[in-house]
């Protein structure tokens, strides 16, 4: 399955089971803030979408599944 946002931040899904998954990005200078710390929704970013992929697995065929809500401190 290709993954739109993925490609465009950059990211990879590196292995993906039930209820476990690895995702991987490079740092590059554009995915910094203002003080070259990287910016925390690319940190999100990689959160939500590792836990998607460790979900979906878990998921009977035809279902989906959505965040709405997180929390990262």
């Amino acid at each position: 399955m290709t993954h739109p946002y993925a490609e465009l931040i950059g990211f990879e899904i590196v292995s993906q089971k039930p209820g476990e998954s690895r995702v991987e990005i490079t740092v590059r200078r554009e995915l910094l803030n203002p003080r070259n710390v990287v910016h925390g929704g690319v940190i999100y970013a990689l959160a939500d979408t590792g836990m998607g992929a460790a979900l979906y697995r878990m998921l009977d065929e035809g279902k989906s599944c959505a965040t709405i809500n997180c929390s990262i401190s």
